[in-house]
């Protein structure tokens, strides 16, 4: 069973209108390299401690103000926006950056807590930290004597 489930957002017409936007970037610039990454989502590592679920998403050149996470019960909704990096009137031969929007949807296990979840973006990594819930952290059980 797995610790948490990733899987992307879904709309109906979505696949569709990627596949139109990469073959229309396929004829205006062949030399541009198409990849799973280039309009879609950022890579994710996701750790575990006793007290802790750590998720990491590589999101350089993302700020913070571009980037919402929502908790929705036992799942976390995590989306943002890159903007392109070419400048004004300039144009490019070679886009090999991700840009767009993202949207990545983690359902966690019942024994952790996402209402007391905490952010953090730095050098372009957001990190979430999910505690687990009290009753699932391991304690210890005093022995008394009579």
């Amino acid at each position: 069973m797995a610790l948490l489930t990733l899987r992307r957002e879904l709309e109906p017409f979505g696949a569709f209108a990627k596949l139109q936007q990469e073959l229309g970037q396929v004829f205006e610039n062949p030399l541009s390299l198409s990849s799973e990454r280039r309009n879609g989502n950022p890579p994710v590592s996701v750790f575990e401690d006793e007290d802790t679920l750590t998720v990491e998403f590589e999101i350089p050149g993302v700020p913070a103000e571009n980037v919402s996470i929502e908790n929705r019960g036992q799942t976390l909704v995590v989306s943002g926006k890159r903007e392109p990096n070419v400048p004004s009137g300039a144009k490019a031969h070679r886009e090999e950056h991700w840009f767009g929007e993202f949207s990545r949807t983690l359902e966690l296990p019942a024994h952790f807590d996402p209402s007391n979840a905490t952010a953090e973006h730095r050098n372009g990594v957001l990190s979430i930290r999910v505690p687990k819930r009290e009753e699932a952290k391991p304690r210890l059980i005093e022995v008394k004597t009579s």
